[in-house]
């Protein structure tokens, strides 16, 4: 489920919110286990996960924008 961690989307899974502006809320709630059935002894393997961004469809001029609010919403729901 790390697709829901992708930085780079132009609307995120989850719905779309003003104007694609506080999308970092798709990045809270994206589950890193998902539907999967883990056993208790996989689950406690899932240690974390990360924000991944792609270059193609940022540069100079926006790139802060896409990251950090969704790379935040990221690092609080792997906290």
């Amino acid at each position: 489920h790390s697709y829901g961690w992708y930085l780079d989307q132009q609307t995120p899974p989850g719905g779309t919110h003003y104007f694609g502006q506080d999308t970092w809320m798709n990045f809270y709630m994206n589950d890193p286990v998902g539907n999967a059935t883990l056993t208790a002894a996989e689950e406690a393997r899932v240690l974390g996960g990360e924000g991944s961004m792609w270059g193609e469809q940022v540069d100079d001029t926006d790139i802060d924008v896409r990251v950090w609010p969704r790379n935040c919403g990221t690092a609080a729901a792997l906290w």
